[in-house]
């Protein structure tokens, strides 16, 4: 009698399910991965209202101050690529003791080269404070650097789970990154404005990467030596130094600017160049879905078998964008007399801003595919062509802006940006990826859609 209550009671995995448990349980599954986009989408709307919490001078400050934040957060040499190479062959041969030192080494290695940069970060900018040349607070700057290295940190023990094919714990983190920035960023700016933001993001990125780290705690007995630290370091660097040259270029417009405009009219120029940036970064995202699969089919097909498909894809994805910001050079003045009146001087310059992103969304797509088809391409990029791109970039904006202002100063980043993609579509026929014929054609459309946003700009 007892023995039928308690077999009553107690489920049997080997009992049909009722379709709600089922139900439930599936939900409860892809929880994560729906809430990944939504977060994101969140953010995005976030990283567009916070003009509305601060005044135009103010956000000039926040829009220098956040780029130490998107500095710190890829400030890992390349150590997160390296992982995504290295831990799916291990995993896939078996080798767990071997693998088990190189995630234990990548973990410590990410460890100090966060502390030695939150160090020598802090240093470089109270050395720029007194000497007068620092143009935020330094404790903002100081939180807003610690706050990118805090997510850097907890992107280590994230990295492994994806290479691992740990698909739910690795959308779990996702979500919890993305909630932290969300909850964080807002109260932050609500109780203290830019100071209260970095501040807060210090804290829940610090309090969230110390309790991913202590779920993956790497072995001390696996502790790289100087050798081996050298070694993983270098193999990373020339990735590290892709990523970390294109996050400069695309914040050096803000960074030129602030160095001529008065505090009111940076802000105002900002303003714009912060739509952009958070559009051509999210165009840019897009590519995690696209390249894998061209780079896949160029490593089986050979020299110029995805030439035609690029040329199809990449000339949609130019004229696509080209809508896009068509629709955005048209209702930007509408909309921010409307939302954001106190912007409002800020609409010719982000007009002549958006021409540019038809020709930074490609070379934003290109960026990965020329990582993935060449080992030699990372140093020409990280070393040539995005500083010729920068030094285009900074030369032009600044006498753009002794001659004509803000807007002419927008000018510097459209006229960096088609260079930009042309050396990366030569990059692209020197790896015989795709024919000249197709390099021509891609330039050329987007020559052209650059030329007609800017006429309607002009308008």
């Amino acid at each position: 009698m007892s023995g039928e209550g308690a077999q009553a009671t107690v489920p049997n995995a080997t009992q049909p399910r009722s379709p709600l448990w089922k139900a439930f349980h599936r939900s409860g599954r892809m929880a994560p991965y729906a809430l990944d986009p939504v977060l994101r989408i969140a953010n995005a709307l976030l990283g567009l209202l916070i003009p509305l919490l601060l005044g135009p001078a103010e956000f000039g400050v926040y829009a220098l101050v956040v780029t130490l934040y998107a500095y710190g957060i890829i400030l890992d040499f390349g150590l997160a690529q390296l992982i995504d190479r290295r831990v799916p062959a291990l995993v896939g041969a078996g080798r767990q003791l071997e693998l088990a030192r190189l995630v234990s080494a990548l973990l410590w290695l990410r460890l100090c080269i966060a502390s030695t940069a939150l160090v020598g970060g802090s240093l470089v900018l109270t050395g720029l404070s007194i000497g007068g040349m620092l143009p935020f607070g330094l404790a903002s700057g100081v939180l807003s650097l610690a706050a990118g290295l805090a997510y850097m940190v907890a992107l280590g023990p994230l990295s492994v789970h994806r290479a691992k094919l740990h698909h739910r714990t690795f959308n779990l983190g996702n979500c919890a990154l993305g909630a932290v920035l969300f909850v964080m960023r807002t109260v932050g700016l609500l109780a203290a404005g830019v100071l209260g933001c970095f501040a807060a993001l210090a804290l829940g990125y610090g309090l969230l990467a110390a309790l991913l780290q202590s779920r993956m705690l790497p072995d001390p007995r696996h502790r790289p030596t100087l050798r081996r630290a050298a070694s993983l370091l270098g193999q990373g660097l020339p990735l590290f130094l892709v990523g970390l040259v294109w996050a400069f270029y695309m914040t050096a417009i803000r960074w030129t600017v602030s160095r001529l405009a008065p505090p009111e009219e940076f802000g105002q120029f900002a303003f714009g160049a912060n739509v952009v940036y958070l559009l051509v970064g999210t165009i840019g995202s897009l590519s995690q879905f696209y390249y894998p699969r061209a780079a896949t089919r160029f490593a089986a097909g050979g020299a110029f078998s995805i030439s035609r498909t690029l040329a199809y894809d990449l000339g949609r994805l130019a004229l696509g964008a080209g809508f896009v910001s068509a629709v955005g050079i048209l209702l930007c003045g509408p909309f921010i007399g409307f939302f954001l009146h106190r912007y409002a001087d800020a609409v010719p310059a982000m007009q002549t801003l958006i021409a540019a992103i038809p020709a930074l969304a490609v070379a934003s797509w290109l960026m990965p595919l020329l990582l993935s088809t060449s080992v030699a391409q990372p140093w020409l990029e990280g070393l040539v062509v995005y500083p010729a791109a920068v030094a285009i970039l900074v030369v032009t904006a600044t006498n753009g802006y002794h001659r004509a202002g803000p807007t002419g100063a927008a000018y510097g980043l459209v006229a960096s940006a088609l260079p930009l993609l042309a050396a990366k579509l030569w990059l692209l026929r020197r790896a015989r990826v795709m024919s000249w014929g197709v390099a021509a054609a891609l330039l050329s459309i987007n020559v052209a859609v650059t030329a007609g946003l800017l006429l309607l700009a002009l308008r």
